[in-house]
């Protein structure tokens, strides 16, 4: 099994998201809230479809050995495919949202609603992650 559907990598990766978006947010709360909350709700609905892509392939899944052939058999599946999707929609909504606030720091937003999609998605799908890494 690649190293990045390990729940280790997994877990790593949440702490990441979670530590990159609240310092993100601390910098731009009142004008970040709207967007983080809907780039926050995205993700989860994109954790939920790759947790779905993840239990419905497991034995291709592990048996991956590259994060080629990780998102080979994550876009194999509808689940997985339009999770890929709502991350490239969510990252540049985001982005396109951010840039005409006419605030003074736009990137800081977009990071902002980034790393909650990120941390969102991670979060939920953790859950398959674990059930992945099991034994058989």
């Amino acid at each position: 099994m690649h190293k990045s559907l390990t729940p280790r990598a997994n877990t790593f990766l949440a702490v990441l998201w979670a530590s990159s978006c609240a310092l993100a947010v601390s910098f731009s709360w009142h004008q970040a809230f709207p967007l983080v909350f809907i780039s926050f709700a995205a993700g989860v609905v994109a954790g939920l479809l790759q947790g779905r892509a993840l239990s419905a392939h497991t034995t291709q899944f592990r048996a991956a050995s590259t994060a080629i052939e990780v998102r080979h058999i994550l876009v194999s599946s509808w689940h997985g495919k339009v999770a890929l999707a709502l991350l490239w929609v969510t990252a540049i909504g985001a982005f396109a949202w951010a840039f005409n606030l006419g605030t003074n720091n736009p990137f800081i937003i977009w990071v902002a609603a980034y790393t909650s999609f990120a941390l969102a998605r991670e979060l939920f799908t953790l859950p398959a992650v674990f059930r992945l890494a099991k034994p058989v």
